[in-house]
């Protein structure tokens, strides 16, 4: 199964945070569905990890997805 591996910053109250994961295909068929994906699960992260949720709206200030090579 391919694999998209991201890495996705996101503007915070707190600052930039940058979040890395991998999307599975079948899951992410387009473009701007991986950077959906990308950015709720990155959100969710954060929220996590911080304890607070992140703003609507926060700005993307890094993004890029490429195909994962270990596939």
């Amino acid at each position: 199964m391919k694999r998209y591996f991201y890495v996705i910053t996101i503007g915070t109250h707190s600052g930039p945070v940058s979040v890395s994961n991998t999307l599975h295909a079948a899951a992410v068929t387009t473009a701007q569905r991986r950077y959906e994906v990308a950015y709720a699960e990155a959100c969710e992260q954060i929220g996590r990890a911080s304890g607070a949720d992140v703003p609507e709206g926060a700005p993307t200030l890094f993004y890029t997805c490429e195909p994962d090579q270990q596939t």
